[in-house]
């Protein structure tokens, strides 16, 4: 197998990073908060990251990046920068949902795991995963009330900024329930990646996953009576 120079970008969540792979070994990334984030200042932030390492945009033969759930803003800046790298570099672009990139360095604990993004308005993006590491709820958006019913076991949950939401679950519950936070999304955007790419898995189509509309939505015309 060639040589693997993957850049991953993850700008789905409020802890936004890229990370910069060789051979499925991460040697670099970068954090930044996505809120108030323009596209100009990713291209800066990757730039910098791949410059800082003596490397040139051109060394870069393939991407990942995290497609949603998350912030609207974000998930558009991800992936429309993605795209225009991949089309211009014309290399592969892998794309994963982000909660399946959040649990995937859980997936072989033996509990209920449950990621989790949150989704403001009192909601979360989330999914559920058994003891056996098989999803068995697809991501959705949903009241944190409504993932009780999922929990009759050990469970873990994992998610940044959810003290909310986890309070909820926590006091309707009677099963011992614990919580993780993650670090470095994009470095484990990057290693999902290289598996697909070391198992010579071709990206299916990208297209970006939003659970809900957006929180400002132009009205279109009214409609005639």
């Amino acid at each position: 197998m060639e040589e693997v120079l993957l850049l991953a970008i993850d700008s789905a969540t409020n802890c936004s990073g890229i990370s910069l792979l060789e051979n499925g070994n991460c040697i670099a990334s970068l954090n930044y908060s996505i809120k108030k984030m323009k596209s100009e200042n990713l291209v800066v932030y990757i730039k910098y990251l791949i410059d800082s390492l003596g490397y040139n945009i051109t060394d870069i033969n393939f991407l990942a990046v995290c497609k949603g759930p998350g912030t609207f803003t974000g998930i558009r800046i991800g992936m429309s920068i993605s795209y225009a790298l991949a089309k211009g570099l014309m290399i592969p672009l892998y794309a994963f949902n982000t909660l399946e990139v959040i649990v995937m360095n859980f997936l072989n604990l033996p509990l209920i795991k449950i990621p989790v993004i949150n989704a403001r308005k009192g909601q979360i993006y989330a999914s559920v995963y058994d003891e056996k590491g098989e999803e068995i709820l697809k991501p959705t958006v949903l009241n944190a009330e409504y993932l009780v019913r999922y929990i009759d076991k050990e469970t873990l949950i994992i998610g940044n900024e959810i003290d909310y939401h986890y309070n909820i679950i926590k006091t309707n519950l009677k099963h011992c329930i614990y919580r993780m936070e993650v670090s470095n999304i994009s470095c484990s955007l990057g290693k999902m990646a290289f598996r697909e790419i070391k198992n010579n898995k071709k990206p299916s189509l990208v297209y970006p996953m939003y659970l809900r509309d957006a929180d400002a939505v132009i009205p279109g015309n009214p409609k005639k009576v």
